[in-house]
């Protein structure tokens, strides 16, 4: 572990206060940190410093009130020279390798900002937080719709969910939780049954969703042929009949 020596520390801590100073004029992030190491003796902010460092995800943090006091461009660019870096810089891609083996890197500077991120739900942690009440469904889409609308996964949420590869949350979320009234009955019985219900033991036929059909009518309609479905322009209905020797 480090151990960082009283003058070090003055160093480290006057870095710090002149970043703040800087970048939020208000003084209030410079207050919070002052009061902060304040609290530790030169052992205590040591630890605080080498778990900082060996932590890519344990940073300083700006907190600031949205329109209130956000720091302009000027004192953000100025804020990073205090900590010696710049506006842009190269990007590494590790997943990505040229033919000599080195990670590719962007060919152009790119510009280095902060994001302001809404916080998903928690369903990529634990999928059981959704709201289970999914007794308003329309007609149309079978998707839940008026009070049982806040049980239906985001745009946002799969897209989180596929960039982690959980593909089978996805699987259950968009279909037996979803427009697949056949799939959820199949996982109501096996709760009923069993207590519990397994993916894999669910209708996965895309014809069963009712939202892919409608959107399929849709087309058909509008005389675009697509493959979503069914080939060709029948809807689903009637290639089902068709093999049933109704037509």
């Amino acid at each position: 572990m480090l151990n960082i020596n009283s003058s070090t520390r003055k160093d480290v801590e006057a870095l710090v206060y002149k970043f703040f100073n800087t970048i939020d004029k208000t003084g209030t992030n410079t207050a919070r940190y002052k009061k902060l190491f304040k609290s530790m003796d030169d052992k205590k902010f040591s630890k605080f410093i080498d778990d900082m460092l060996k932590d890519d995800d344990n940073n300083f943090y700006l907190e600031v009130v949205p329109y209130q006091d956000e720091p302009p461009i000027d004192d953000i660019e100025a804020a990073l020279k205090v900590v010696g870096t710049t506006t842009e810089e190269y990007v590494f891609y590790p997943h990505q390798a040229d033919e000599s083996g080195k990670a590719v890197r962007t060919a152009v500077k790119v510009p280095v900002i902060y994001m302001h991120i809404k916080k998903l739900r928690q369903v990529l942690s634990k999928k059981n937080s959704f709201e289970f009440d999914v007794s308003q469904r329309s007609a149309l889409t079978d998707q839940v719709t008026g009070d049982s609308k806040v049980s239906r996964n985001s745009d946002a949420e799969s897209y989180a969910l596929v960039a982690i590869g959980a593909e089978n949350i996805l699987r259950e979320i968009s279909g037996a939780r979803a427009d697949n009234a056949k799939a959820r009955n199949e996982m109501y019985n096996e709760i009923s049954s069993k207590g519990f219900s397994r993916l894999s033991n669910l209708e996965t036929d895309l014809t069963r969703k009712a939202s892919l059909n409608l959107f399929d009518v849709y087309l058909t309609g509008a005389g675009l042929n697509t493959d979503l479905v069914t080939d060709g322009l029948l809807l689903t209905n009637t290639t089902i009949q068709a093999k049933k020797g109704e037509y």
